[in-house]
């Protein structure tokens, strides 16, 4: 009998790396959008808008290009999205709120 052949993702330690990167990211722009919302109440100028995004792109780009770290970069990448998700929620929820 012969044993099937392995997983295209690569090993065990890249899927754990992307979802790793994915739950880091993540956190971030929970943190940001939600808790540091008093900031943006107090009339900030608005540049975390771009900042963590491209904080997030600048640091999953290096990353995308090692082969080693390629998992955790298309983490990074992935939790782009979902912190704009995060950041439009928060969005609505503080309309209602005023």
């Amino acid at each position: 009998m012969t044993q099937p052949p392995p997983l295209p993702i690569g090993s065990g330690r890249a899927v754990l790396r992307f979802f790793i990167a994915l739950l880091i990211g993540t956190a971030i722009s929970a943190i940001t959008w939600i808790a540091g919302w008093q900031t943006f109440d107090r009339g900030g100028d608005g540049y975390l808008i771009l900042l963590i995004p491209g904080i997030k792109l600048a640091t999953a780009i290096p990353l995308l290009i090692q082969r080693r770290w390629r998992a955790a970069g298309a983490g990074l990448l992935t939790s782009v999205p979902i912190g704009a998700l995060i950041f439009f929620g928060s969005c609505a929820s503080h309309m209602n709120m005023h």
